[in-house]
């Protein structure tokens, strides 16, 4: 999971990268990786939840559901906590998230073409 996550977020050409497309703290996720389970859960869910090229269109499979279901436990319990809701580990989880549905949602929303 971690060499997925490191080949989604450390893409350097432009037209592929999702820092560009996203901001570009998403360079620096991997390196948080394994410091907060909400962070954890979301990154895998959003390295899972990209298609393998912006060209290419899928149905979420149950594996990112499942992900995605987890990752939003997790990020709950993480805001719950007075230490970990002021954590930039929570803030990046939750943006990761939302980032997240709006790739499950895509065909629902206007945004980015990773989307």
């Amino acid at each position: 999971m971690t060499a997925l996550m490191v080949n989604k977020f450390s893409i350097e050409d432009l037209r592929y990268d999702v820092g560009w497309a996203f901001g570009p703290f998403i360079h620096d996720v991997p390196k948080r990786v394994g410091h907060s389970v909400a962070l954890d859960f979301a990154a895998r869910t959003f390295a899972l939840s990209l298609p393998p090229s912006p060209h290419t269109r899928r149905h979420p499979g149950s594996d990112v559901l499942e992900n995605f279901s987890a990752a939003l436990k997790a990020t709950r319990l993480a805001l719950a906590d007075p230490v970990e809701s002021k954590s930039i580990n929570t803030l990046c989880a939750a943006y990761l998230l939302v980032l997240c549905t709006a790739s499950l949602y895509r065909d629902h929303v206007v945004c980015s073409h990773w989307i």
